[in-house]
């Protein structure tokens, strides 16, 4: 698998040629063993038809898939781990829900570190940041921001 990836590291290939190789080099040998992510795998098919030389995205490079290089007309998908350091000016974080952030049963120690995750994306948006949770469920980190800003 590393090899596979260092190979095609180059950001100026094809995303359509990368996915590919992504696919049959790695994905495909796993979804043979574990039928239940079939849906995915036609998810992923589609999108690399969507990318090939019949398609409606045909040559888009990998550079700009993975955001390397500069522009306004782009969305960014990010873990919390990975957008430490980094900024932008609207920030979407999804799964703002008790149970998933901290997760469910989670230690002290797991709670502290998931504050610190929600921190540091909560922290990424320059202008505009929009919490996405269930109705019932806000996240304790959501509701302590809530309760801050009506308190304010």
């Amino acid at each position: 698998m590393i090899a596979t990836l260092w190979d095609r590291r180059d950001d100026t290939l094809s995303l359509h040629d990368w996915l590919v190789a992504l696919r049959d080099e790695i994905i495909k040998p796993r979804i043979d063993r574990a039928r239940s992510l079939a849906d995915e795998f036609e998810t992923l098919n589609t999108f690399i038809n969507r990318l090939g030389p019949t398609g409606d995205v045909e040559d888009f490079p990998l550079g700009e898939f993975a955001d390397i290089g500069t522009g306004l007309d782009r969305v960014n998908l990010s873990t919390l781990h990975s957008a430490k350091g980094r900024e932008f000016d609207v920030v979407i974080l999804f799964g703002m829900e008790e149970g998933r952030l901290p997760r469910n049963n989670a230690s002290d120690g797991e709670i502290r570190e998931a504050r610190r995750l929600f921190y540091v994306g909560f922290t990424r948006a320059r202008h505009e940041i929009h919490l996405m949770y269930g109705q019932s469920h806000p996240s304790r980190f959501v509701t302590e921001v809530q309760e801050r800003l009506e308190g304010e």
